[in-house]
């Protein structure tokens, strides 16, 4: 059997926190995670107030999500996501469809797994 694959759906603090604390608890050859998100900037989001106000500008309060998870061993991939929703419904498909992208590459035998983290924050 091979390792469980776990998808986080969420690039933001939820995301980031899980893909970290289950990376320390899980070895490579244990779980293969992914953190699915709808960019591939970590924003800091107690930071929009200073950018709406002009005193930062956005690029200073973000960062590339590949550098700090390729050294957890946690690939990140864009969800494709358009547009912001807290509707219920439209988590449930995100959530839907990371599963059924894992499952078709997932060896025979291996478990798929997903935990959302947070919700969708637009800043363009």
């Amino acid at each position: 059997m091979g390792p469980v694959r776990i998808v986080i759906v969420g690039g933001s603090f939820g995301g980031l926190t899980t893909a970290y604390e289950l990376r320390r608890r899980l070895t490579p050859e244990r779980a293969e995670i992914t953190l699915l998100a709808k960019d591939d900037q970590f924003r800091f989001v107690p930071s929009f107030p200073w950018v709406a106000t002009g005193r930062r500008r956005l690029e200073q309060i973000s960062f590339p999500l590949a550098g700090p998870l390729a050294r957890k061993q946690v690939p990140p991939r864009r969800s494709g996501a358009s547009s912001p929703s807290r509707d219920r419904s439209s988590s449930a498909r995100l959530r839907e469809r990371a599963v059924s992208d894992q499952s078709t590459s997932s060896p025979s035998g291996s478990t798929t797994c997903c935990a959302a983290a947070g919700f969708v924050t637009r800043c363009r």
